[in-house]
């Protein structure tokens, strides 16, 4: 289903649109219907696209046991790549009108 998808976002895009991407990157174990999706696998439903993604979100596992200290741990926690449970970012069509410099870039990558 999923290459259907990306299949379809290819065929509409134009090149001057982008797609705003937002997913888990670790399987759910307690929910099997529930996939990751991987910089890997990303870059395999869209081989040609330029993309640019941030990992971002505490594993909710591990923060919502943080209690009173959320506050005070979360950030710690948070700035650790690994335990961040999601991506977001952009991708765009190659010869697209986005840069990694972009003002859109920055403002939706940048400040995660």
């Amino acid at each position: 289903m999923a290459g259907r998808v990306a299949q379809n976002i290819c065929r509409v895009l134009t090149r001057r649109g982008v797609v705003i991407w937002h997913d888990m990157r670790y399987p759910n174990f307690w929910n099997p219907a529930v996939r990751s999706m991987t910089k890997p696998r990303i870059r395999e439903l869209f081989p040609s696209f330029e993309c640019e993604l941030e990992s971002i979100y505490l594993l909710p596992p591990i923060a919502k046991h943080l209690g009173p200290f959320t506050d005070q741990i979360y950030p710690i926690l948070a700035a650790l790549p690994v335990l961040r449970s999601h991506y977001f970012g952009l991708l765009w069509p190659p010869n697209g009108t986005l840069s990694r410099h972009s003002d859109v870039s920055r403002r939706c990558v940048g400040e995660y």
